[in-house]
């Protein structure tokens, strides 16, 4: 009698026995062939998953960005979690901890400060989950190195700003340098913003080297509701200066800076603004007022851009960049319609 694995076959020849044997060994392979594969289906059928948090979804460069990922993922079948933390630092690690917990895979931020790049690199190092600081740095863990960083040079959009408040002032030779002054709109705790206005003024300074006009440093918190604030104060105590120039790290701080004047009668005649980031061009340079320019960064360029960088390191192993910058573009009353697509 023939046992196998605890079966008694009676009445079975030892051929048709063997041959009963062998079909039930492939019958297991077979199911087991078939587990195998269903469930290697399953884990290709799972989408790949990852977060994109931003600061202040409703500001129009945090907006395009964010909507430009989500088309993206559409398109490209990835679940795609995203998150407006508004300007808080808080809310900005306890979402990536809950992507993380959700079962994200990578983090694209723009992060509310750069101060809490530390602790963003410590929960994401915890979970081996790659970062990319999509503008608003770069950003650093605990040892000092910089995460991957989608986003403009600071350092060269505030050099062309420099250049263009220089340009336009020599156009201006009547501008009495006693009653000229350069408003500086910044932000001391971003680094980003702050390197920004830096060089602003030094290549403005390099520029016009015999600029005997003052500087007014205001501080406000990159919104145009503090610029003009912050504006309207330094104004009361600046009652001599008749003729201004503006610079600040974004559109939002020249904007606000720009209304403030507005409010005492400092009109297109008697200031110049030149923004940063563009992001407000469409609607200002449709106006006749101070707001003479900015140099333009593309957002729904740049969140496909950061998107794409971390779809194609998920989806192939592609290495990420260590530092993507972005074009800036001259955008003015010539050209808004053309470069921005207003």
């Amino acid at each position: 009698m023939l046992k196998r694995k605890g079966i008694r076959l009676k009445g079975v020849g030892t051929a048709a026995a063997s041959a009963i044997a062998i079909a039930a060994c492939l019958t297991g392979g077979i199911a087991t062939a078939t587990a195998q594969t269903s469930r290697a289906n399953a884990t290709q059928a799972k989408p790949i998953e990852f977060g994109f948090i931003v600061q202040d979804g409703t500001a129009p460069f945090a907006y395009d960005q964010i909507e430009a990922a989500k088309a993206q993922a559409k398109k490209d079948g990835v679940k795609l979690l995203t998150a407006n933390v508004q300007t808080s630092d808080s809310l900005a690690l306890t979402t990536e901890q809950e992507f993380i917990n959700e079962g994200a895979k990578g983090l694209i931020i723009v992060p509310p400060s750069v101060s809490i790049g530390p602790a963003i690199l410590s929960i994401s190092a915890k979970a081996h989950v790659p970062v990319i600081d999509d503008d608003n740095g770069p950003i650093f863990n605990a040892a000092g190195k910089a995460t991957y960083f989608n986003g403009l040079n600071n350092v060269e959009v505030g050099q062309d700003s420099g250049m263009q408040l220089a340009q336009l002032l020599k156009a201006r030779p009547t501008w009495n340098a006693s009653t000229t002054a350069m408003m500086v709109d910044t932000t001391k705790a971003e680094p980003a913003c702050n390197q920004r206005t830096t060089a602003s003024v030094a290549t403005f300074s390099k520029e016009v080297p015999n600029y005997k006009g003052k500087f007014v440093y205001i501080n406000s918190d990159d919104t145009l509701t503090d610029a003009l604030t912050s504006a309207s104060a330094a104004l009361e105590l600046n009652p001599s200066v008749k003729h201004w120039l503006v610079t600040s790290c974004n559109d939002d701080g020249v904007v606000g800076v720009l209304q403030a004047m507005a409010a005492k009668g400092i009109t297109k005649t008697t200031a110049i603004g030149w923004g940063m980031d563009g992001s407000l061009a469409c609607t200002e340079l449709v106006k006749s007022n101070a707001f003479y320019g900015a140099d333009y960064v593309d957002f729904f360029g740049q969140g496909v851009s950061a998107f794409d960088e971390m779809y194609k390191y998920l989806k192939d192993g592609t290495p990420l960049p260590a530092t993507v910058y972005l074009p800036a573009t001259p955008i003015t009353r010539m050209n808004y319609k053309s470069v921005a697509h207003c």
